[in-house]
């Protein structure tokens, strides 16, 4: 976990996923960054959950909650 935002009904999780991060294409978005410490993944999870820095936590994922964008057109990849 790179990053825990606490929300109050929810609390957003970056981490790093053994991924290619690529540029989203967002002016409003968090300069980019290359750092092995930067976040290519966000997950919204329950307030009370046990995620906490510096711990590894077991995530599971439903695949109709995940989203995909094209690396060079920045569009949404869609059924």
């Amino acid at each position: 976990m790179t990053l825990i935002e606490a929300l109050g009904s929810e609390i957003m999780v970056h981490f790093r996923l053994d991924a290619k991060t690529v540029d989203s294409g967002d002016p409003d978005a968090a300069q980019e960054s290359t750092s092995a410490t930067a976040a290519n993944a966000v997950g919204r999870f329950h307030p009370r959950s046990p995620a906490r820095m510096g711990q590894q936590v077991e995530v599971a994922v439903s695949a109709e909650n995940i989203h995909f964008f094209d690396a060079t057109t920045r569009l949404a990849i869609r059924d």
